[in-house]
This record gives C-alpha cells, structure tokens and sequence, in this order.
C-alpha cells in the first residue's frame, strides 16, 4: 500500500463590486471549493457520460448568461469543465444588464499548469439583446486556449453562434433557432450545429417539437454533448459520430373541477428519435406518461415505454469486461410511482418502480426519497437506488446508490451537515462532515472532514481535513 500524506496552507481572494445595479463585476483570485455540497452518487446505466450541476458560486451568479446557450443535451459551455484537471488560478466575470433591452457576460478564467497536463484559459463572451416584444437574440464566443508556462500553444478550441427565441404576445407559441460552429487545430469541416423548437400551449393541450444537426467535427471542450463522443468497448477507442436528433412531446391535460381531491390527469406521448450522418435510424424511445394530480400536488403516474437501439459501437454497461456486441435490441418497460405532497408537512417521500426489458435482458429499478424536516433544528434527507440487472451471457450485477444528508442547526449562526454517500458500481464508500460558524455577516469558518473507503473491502482510499475561514469585507 502506498500511504501519502500532505499538508499545504492556502490563501485566496474574492472581489464584488456593483458598476450599477444591475451590472455586476468579480474577480476570485487562488478560489477554494472544499466546502462546495458533494454530487449525489448516481448508477450511470447509459453509453454517455452524466451531467452533474453546478455548485460553485462564482459560476452560478447570473449563469442563466452562459449555461442556456444550446438546446436540450447539446450545451456549448458547461462551467464545470473548468477546474476539473488543475485548480484555477484566477477568473473575472463581468455580468448583467447595460440597459433594459441589452444583456452582456464576460468570462474569464485560468487553471495552472501541473506535471500532467498545461494550463487552459478559458473565455466565454456572452451578448444578449431583445430586438422585440418578441424576438430576443443572444451571439457567444467560447475560446479554450492552451498555455505553456505563460506561453501560448497551438491547441486551441473555438466556438461561436447565435440563437434567436420566439415568444408569442399570447404566450402560447415558443421558437428557438439556433448555430453554431466550432474551430479547433487541424479540423476544418463537419463542424456546425443547427438547431430548430417550435412550442405551443393551451389549457388542456400542449405540444413541442425540436430538430438537431450536430457534426462529427461539432468540438466543445468546454462544453457537454455526449453523443458525439462513442467509445467502443472492445476496440478500446472513441469515435466522433455526427447525429440528427428529433424529439416531440404532445401533453394533455384534463381538468376535474368538480373533484374535492382530484386536480387533473396529465398524458404525455414522447418520442426521441436519432440518425446518423447518413440518415440511418439508431435510436429511438417512444414513451407514453400518465400522471394523475390530486388537490394537494401529490401525484401518481404510470408510464409504458419502448426502446429501439440499434447499438453502433460495443458497450460494457456493467463493465465486467463482457461488452454488448453491435446488434438491434428492442425492448419495452413500465414505471410507476407515487410523490407525496410538496407541503409544509414534517414528511415527504416519492417512490418509483421500473420493471421490463434492457438490452438483451432485463432491469428491475427502486428509487425511494425521502425528506424530513425538524424546523427550525434539523434537516435530514437520503435517497435510494437499486437497479438489478441480467444482461444473460453478458453478465448480471445489483447495483445500489444511496446518499444522505443531515444538518442540525444549533442557532442561527452554527451548524453541523454529516453527508454518506455509496456507489457500488464505482465502488465507492465515502461520508464527510462539515462544521460550519458565521462569526460575522456573510463570513464564515469552516471545518470539514472528509473520508472515501473502496465499497468491497472498506479499504481506506483518501482522507482529509480542511479547515477554512472568509472574512467579508463591504467597502
């Protein structure tokens, strides 16, 4: 076993300052985020990877700039790309309204270079301008460059669009047009992004349909797009595939006025359909939802979907080293469940089944959450997943997640949050403890205690403890 241990003392500073009231300025200079909320731990039973929220303050402020430029799962910037290789030096944001009708967000931020990997700057500029009641078009330049001990390197990742939203007098019609291209070293062509959503609403009816056009050379470094990035499982390599994705959503909703306990029942017919460049259907999800509403916003619904995936590359789904091999499997599964009411009550919980095929096999899923409240003392959370799964002659795993979270508020300025965390498919066992004192106004001290052990074993695999303090100065 190889037993290490450090010890480094850190020092930081943040500045924000209000041009106008609506225009904001802020510069973080050595930022710490040891005391940033964990992810919960969640089973990843696709060929993708997962996206998680951001948590980190500098990045959220006035996010909706930045983090909405794209369509759904096609996002050219998603901040927590930065920082997730080498800590970040420094960043500068500059967001906010210069008048009524123009938005703008300036980004800025450099990670340091390490033995491994150089340091990036990353720059994200963002203009946003209502030309109408209407019409409201926002353009963005997304720039990753690569530095080399302060030197600028020719690696580099560019993308720049513009997107124009739709929204009817009425409100009932919404449009989106979106493009995009990116530039990177060496790549040329194939590198554009198109997009198209028409919405309307009613009452009782309501309907959107979307339309993407993502090429293979589409890059965004600081970005998330999953599905342009397929890895092959027993060829060991990934491949950039160009994709078509549709998807239309129809919902009707049918109102019981007259009920004392019934408020209506919802259905909702999906369909999420994929080509590849050559207009070769490989995926395709239809799924009908029925969700009945009662008075007090609890709900009960009942699901019915069919799967068609005509898989192109290899995948290790239980990664056991068995991979599913090219083939079409069509499958068909249910979900039911029930969400108690979001009110005031001391208890809440939801709970959800999932039952039929995956694969060439079979998948029972449980989800259970739940929520307690002890106002104004505790707050206790937890969440559980169990998914078991029988791929036949490719394997067969139960996989459990479960997360919990726990503050107890000893008054209004100290506060203790315990959070345990496990994930059998990574093998991870973790928890960490977090004291925090607010010994002035928005200034804090914080201890947190951190520990992660392998799930199989309970072998310790980190340890760590970190103690920090911010001062808040309002000059």
């Amino acid at each position: 076993n190889d037993n290490t241990m450090s010890n480094n003392f850190t020092a930081g500073i943040d500045l924000k300052y209000n041009i106008t009231p609506s225009l904001k300025l802020e510069s973080t200079i050595n930022p710490d985020f040891s005391v940033i909320e964990q992810d919960d731990q969640i089973a990843n039973l696709t060929r993708f990877d997962l996206n998680f929220p951001e948590r980190r303050n500098f990045f959220l402020e006035n996010g909706d700039l930045f983090n909405n430029l794209g369509a759904r799962n096609i996002n050219p910037f998603y901040s927590r790309i930065i920082g997730s290789k080498s800590d970040i030096q420094f960043g500068l944001k500059l967001s906010g309204k210069v008048s009524n009708k123009i938005g703008i967000g300036i980004l800025n931020a450099q990670t340091e270079s390490t033995n491994s990997a150089n340091g990036q700057n990353y720059l994200v500029a963002v203009g946003r301008r209502k030309i109408s009641k209407s019409i409201t078009s926002t353009s963005y330049l997304i720039n990753r460059q690569e530095l080399k001990k302060n030197n600028i390197e020719n690696t580099y990742n560019r993308v720049f669009g513009l997107n124009l939203n739709y929204i009817s007098t009425n409100n009932k019609w919404l449009g989106q047009l979106n493009f995009a291209k990116s530039l990177t070293e060496n790549t040329s062509k194939n590198n554009d992004f198109f997009h198209a959503a028409l919405s309307y609403s009613t009452r009782n009816w309501s309907g959107t349909s979307s339309t993407s056009l993502v090429n293979k050379n589409y890059i965004t470094d600081v970005g998330f797009q999953p599905r342009l990035y397929n890895y092959d499982a027993i060829q060991n390599k990934t491949t950039r595939t160009g994709y078509i994705e549709n998807f239309t959503e129809i919902i009707y909703s049918n109102y019981n006025i007259k009920s004392d306990k019934r408020d209506k029942n919802e259905h909702k017919f999906r369909f999420n359909t994929y080509l590849n460049s050559n207009l070769k259907l490989t995926e395709e999800a239809i799924e009908m939802v029925n969700i009945f509403w009662r008075k007090d916003l609890s709900y009960y619904f009942v699901n019915f979907n069919f799967n068609h995936n005509n898989l192109q590359f290899a995948t290790d789904i239980l990664k056991n080293g068995k991979p599913l091999p090219l083939d079409i499997y069509n499958t068909a599964y249910i979900r039911i469940g029930y969400i108690s009411p979001p009110t005031n009550k001391a208890f809440s919980f939801q709970n959800r089944f999932q039952y039929g095929g995956f694969y060439n096999g079979d998948r029972f899923g449980w989800e259970f959450v739940t929520n307690y409240r002890l106002q104004p003392w505790a707050n206790l959370s937890a969440n559980y997943n169990l998914n078991a799964i029988n791929l036949k002659q490719y394997g067969k795993d139960t996989i459990h997640t479960f997360n919990f979270s726990g503050s107890v508020f000893f008054n209004n300025k100290f506060s203790w949050t315990t959070i345990a965390q496990l994930n059998t498919q990574n093998n991870n066992l973790g928890y960490s403890l977090r004291l925090q004192w607010e010994f002035s106004q928005l200034s804090f001290a914080h201890l947190v205690i951190t520990d992660n052990f392998s799930a199989n074993d309970l072998h310790r695999e980190s340890t760590g403890i970190a103690l920090k303090i911010n001062y808040w100065l309002d000059i």
